[in-house]
């Protein structure tokens, strides 16, 4: 990084998770590799999966769960006779005590295609979801009670990552549904009925409930799990606010920060705003003691109530926000 080329922008509010309970399986597809297939990793399964229609591993992350860079991308540019793609996680051993419950967040780029949640067991399933942003098509979100679809009157956007907690009990052959975005509930209700009956349930899987031979699905899947009790998500932190950047001696740049909550707030930077993911980078508290990647509160105080740190100018990143994780 140059002094001259020194730039800080707007805080990126990257969310926190935390489980409550049991979590038997979990993916927040970090450390896959980036525009891979996910067929054959971590227990990862597809069918009539192609280079123009599956899931990709893509470079964007989910603000409700810890700070990352990745994602699962589903999408379909395929208009052919070959069957709708699906992507599925075998996970045995999930029911305990009648529950299981599956956590995934969501969000949509495109209100095409029907996007599509399956709970399944031997290859039956027992719960389906399709969700529609913007109100496309009957309704936001729909499940199947084995006598057709039901809409669910919420309101779901386009862009916008949801939270999905589906508590589904195998003993009265319903689910529980909660959809939030971090800080407002969208849909909150109990004792929807499955599509079929079953005596346990094993997958989760994703994919598309459009025609076959549709084109334009795009939409994403992060942070899924699998487990005995719903991921909270925690309303993300007041964010960080950049005040001013100033050179001082030597190669260091001193940053003002009004950072409301500095133990849970990290310095992230970039070399490039419209390429590549936001990284760690380490600062200094007043100049002279070691750089360190850590929180805001390895900082100086000043009068104002802001905080200040210090950061190389050497550094490679030119681009520089504060982020929240744990």
């Amino acid at each position: 990084m140059k002094k001259k080329g020194l730039a800080v922008i707007a805080s990126v509010v990257l969310g926190v998770c935390t489980a409550q309970a049991l979590v038997l399986f979990e993916s927040d597809f970090e450390g896959y590799d980036l525009g891979a297939s996910l067929k054959g990793t971590n227990a990862w399964n597809a069918i009539n999966e192609t280079n123009l229609q599956g899931a990709v591993v893509f470079a964007i992350n989910s603000p409700l769960g810890a700070a990352g860079s990745q994602a699962m991308h589903f999408r379909d540019t395929f208009n052919g006779p070959l069957g709708n793609s699906l992507i599925y996680r075998q996970v045995n051993g999930i029911v305990s005590n009648n529950i299981a419950v599956f956590n995934f967040d969501f969000m949509a780029d495109t209100s095409e295609q029907s996007p599509q949640i399956l709970l399944q067991f031997a290859g039956t399933t027992v719960v389906q979801l399709t969700v529609h942003p913007n109100g496309v098509g009957t309704g936001p979100i729909k499940y199947h009670n084995g006598g057709g679809f039901q809409t669910i009157p919420s309101t779901l956007a386009t862009n916008t990552w949801y939270r999905f907690a589906l508590t589904a009990n195998v003993d009265t052959d319903t689910f529980d549904l909660v959809v939030t975005d971090g800080i407002n509930t969208h849909f909150n209700q109990t004792g929807l009925s499955f599509k079929n009956s079953v005596s346990n349930i094993n997958r989760i899987a994703f994919s598309s409930n459009a025609s076959v031979g549709g084109v334009g699905a795009s939409y994403y899947f992060d942070n899924v799990t699998a487990g005995n009790d719903v991921i909270a998500v925690i309303p993300p932190p007041l964010p960080s606010t950049f005040i001013s950047a100033t050179a001082t001696a030597g190669d260091l740049v001193k940053i003002e920060i009004s950072a409301p909550e500095p133990d849970r707030a990290f310095l992230f930077g970039r070399s490039n705003l419209g390429a590549g993911s936001w990284t760690n980078v380490p600062h200094s508290d007043d100049g002279s003691n070691a750089f360190t990647v850590t929180n805001l509160t390895y900082s100086t105080s000043e009068t104002n109530g802001n905080i200040s740190i210090y950061v190389n100018a050497t550094n490679a990143a030119g681009f520089f926000s504060t982020g929240h994780s744990e």
